[in-house]
């Protein structure tokens, strides 16, 4: 949850868009995985290190999500510290002429944090492109392995019919041996 979206400053814009890109952040992650789940189980059954790549590369994407989490609940400390500090500073101007060199303090450390954040913003930008970049190419060989499984699951198949006409071939008929006079005879 992001705190402050129902301010009416820039506090709460920046609020609101990390709210939207938080959702849609969510809802990626979690669409994929369950995707990359049943292409890994019908497709990689037999391949469990491919499986256990996929698994770490989710973990890393829980990772960074998690990491973005705890950016959030880092940013709601300061702005409700900022929003303290502000309610104080109006009260102060009242009371205390120099209380405006301490607003004016206050305003630039929210600009600080702004920009703080824009880059933090970028940053995980770059970070999700990234991760779909490696989910792509985590599909792609999983595609392949799959059709070099069926190319070897064929080739199988015809070596067990070639064993299969040569214990034909080389079974003597009905089902019995002849006896060693027989084969002197038939000679």
């Amino acid at each position: 949850m992001v705190p402050h979206a129902a301010r009416a400053d820039e506090i709460a814009d920046i609020a609101k868009t990390l709210k939207a890109f938080q959702a849609d952040a969510i809802k990626w992650c979690d669409s994929h995985k369950s995707e990359q789940d049943r292409q890994v189980q019908g497709r990689l059954a037999s391949q469990p290190r491919t499986e256990e790549l996929i698994y770490q590369f989710c973990g890393s994407i829980a990772g960074i999500l998690g990491a973005f989490a705890d950016s959030a609940r880092s940013m709601d400390e300061t702005a409700r510290s900022l929003s303290t500090l502000a309610s104080d500073t109006n009260e102060r101007v009242g009371v205390v002429a120099s209380a405006s060199d301490e607003a004016s303090a206050n305003v630039q450390t929210v600009a600080a944090t702004a920009e703080e954040l824009a880059v933090s913003v970028g940053e995980i930008g770059t970070r999700v492109s990234t991760a779909s970049r490696i989910v792509s190419q985590v599909t792609e060989n999983a595609r392949t392995a799959n059709l070099k499984v069926e190319g070897l699951a064929t080739a199988a198949q015809r070596i067990g019919d070639v064993v299969s006409l040569i214990q034909d071939v080389a079974a003597p008929p009905y089902g019995r041996e002849f006896p060693a006079d027989q084969l002197k005879r038939a000679g």
